[in-house]
């Protein structure tokens, strides 16, 4: 293909190649920002739910109502409001993934612990399940004082 060229088309054929590379790039770079946004949307509402203690099917209402509102505040943002999943699992992993990140925080600072106390508070829900919620409060070497929810255990009474 290239041997049938004039000298001056086999000069522009790589700059036609690397315009059309570029232009793919741009295409793959923008639909990834896009999807970022659309996974930390769907992280921001996770965690509006999680710490409302709603449940997590509320994420589809939710999408259910953004897109209406979006249909008729800014119609030609509709597809961008669409591509932010807010589905039960995907709301349910977005939690997980919060909580792993929190305790794993947690998990650092009790490394820089000098002093710490435990203690625990019980309630009984209207279910007649015990709720036993553990808590930590800890100095570090700067004499910092931090408290924070370590871990929470169910159990039925009998």
């Amino acid at each position: 293909m290239l041997n049938n060229l004039q000298m001056e088309q086999k000069l522009q054929k790589p700059e036609e190649l690397k315009k059309n590379l570029a232009s793919q790039q741009a295409l793959f770079t923008k639909a990834k920002l896009q999807n970022e946004a659309a996974v930390k949307a769907s992280f921001v509402v996770a965690e509006e739910i999680a710490t409302l203690s709603r449940p997590l099917s509320e994420g589809e209402f939710l999408k259910s109502c953004m897109m209406k509102v979006c249909n008729v505040m800014c119609p030609d943002k509709v597809q961008k409001f669409g591509n932010v999943n807010m589905s039960r699992n995907t709301i349910a992993n977005c939690v997980c993934e919060i909580f792993h990140n929190l305790r794993a925080q947690l998990m650092e600072r009790c490394r820089d612990i000098i002093a710490y106390s435990l203690f625990v508070v019980e309630r009984t829900d209207v279910k007649e399940t015990a709720q036993l919620a553990i808590f930590i409060r800890g100095v570090d070497s700067n004499l910092c004082v931090a408290e924070e929810i370590l871990d929470l255990k169910y159990t039925e009474k009998t």
